[in-house]
């Protein structure tokens, strides 16, 4: 049985927390269904990873070393969510751009120059040339 996302938020949340009480209010669930989650992904991993006691609820060593992971995992997947976000917006990556006339002064210029300071994450480049070899040197910037 694959493992869910949402399973590893919450068995992080349930470690910082050290209850599941604050845990589920955090999380905004019911702590039946927090303590229903954990309980099912121990299964599903065939081994506790928490230690519950009246004073609250404790990673055991094979849950920690879990959790260490699922944090890393967790924090790499928003960080790779947040690139991916933000490239499809246009506000990172590359832009290439072909031109033929001179573009140090005037509109274009201005246009670049804004562009650069509203998107400093976007890696601009500019190929110019003639015509005949203008397509050609932007399809070798594809990389």
């Amino acid at each position: 049985m694959p493992l869910e996302f949402r399973d590893l938020r919450w068995a992080i949340a349930a470690s910082q927390h050290r209850s599941l009480r604050q845990a589920a209010e955090t999380l905004r669930i019911k702590q039946s269904t927090l303590s229903r989650c954990l309980r099912s992904l121990e299964h599903t991993l065939g081994s506790r990873l928490f230690e519950r006691t009246r004073g609250g609820t404790q990673p055991t060593i094979e849950g920690q070393e879990f959790l260490d992971a699922a944090r890393r995992f967790v924090d790499e997947t928003e960080a790779i969510t947040i690139r991916v976000k933000s490239r499809s917006r246009g506000e990172s990556g590359r832009l290439t751009i072909g031109v033929q006339a001179s573009y140090s002064a005037g509109n274009f210029r201005a246009t670049l120059l804004d562009h650069r300071h509203r998107f400093p994450d976007v890696d601009a480049r500019m190929v110019d040339g003639s015509s005949d070899y203008l397509i050609s040197d932007l399809a070798s910037f594809r990389d």
